[in-house]
């Protein structure tokens, strides 16, 4: 774990939440929670590529339960002997025996790169013609930080996993699928916004327990 563990201490500088061999609680499997984790969300996994990882038992498995739910999997090469080039990992994003903080600042693109694809993902089935649905995505861009920030401190726990309190206001926002390209959906308005009524006089909003 020691070249990863400095891989690790930046994402979590970057406010990325890490599930590793040195974060589970004890009497946990690894792996165990990632295939959870993985079956509950769209995290992406990051393989630290080294002689011990290819082949290995529980980077494969985790590998495997990524891909079964479309999880992306992103590769640093953390050894220059580590070959990776004939090994179908996932996707490589950096080699970091050449350059440590070159190799963060890819990993973190590669990151930012994913959380926007799922951003930028079509929201609504919805047919030509019909009225606007609440993913609509709008020129809107202001929301309320506190209006944001008590809805947060009152979510339900499995939904705290997915959307950690680590993650900014704005993370959050594109996370919840209520932000898109920085604009907010009709949702995120109706939510967060300070045009709500404007935009939709009539809307009405229910919380069913």
């Amino acid at each position: 774990m020691v070249l990863a563990d400095g891989l690790i201490k930046s994402l979590e500088g970057a406010n990325y939440k890490v599930i590793s061999n040195r974060t589970v609680e004890v009497g946990q499997s690894v792996i165990q929670v990632a295939t959870q984790t993985l079956a509950d969300s769209r995290v992406p996994v990051v393989v630290c590529g080294t002689r011990r990882t290819i082949g290995s038992s529980p980077a494969t498995r985790i590998i495997q339960a990524a891909r079964r739910n479309n999880n992306s999997v992103l590769v640093v090469q953390m050894e220059r002997d580590a070959h990776l080039d004939g090994v179908d990992f996932g996707t490589k994003v950096a080699n970091y025996y050449e350059s440590k903080e070159l190799a963060i600042s890819q990993l973190l693109s590669a990151l930012d790169r994913h959380y926007q694809s799922l951003s930028a993902a079509p929201l609504s089935n919805e047919p030509p013609g019909a009225e606007p649905g609440l993913d609509e995505v709008t020129n809107e861009v202001d929301f309320d930080p506190s209006a944001v920030a008590e809805f947060r401190a009152a979510m339900r726990d499995e939904i705290v996993r997915k959307l950690p309190a680590a993650l900014t206001h704005h993370e959050f926002l594109d996370r919840a699928r209520l932000r898109v390209g920085g604009k907010l959906t009709r949702a995120g308005i109706l939510l967060f916004g300070a045009k709500a009524t404007a935009l939709t006089p009539s809307a009405t909003i229910q919380c069913r327990a």
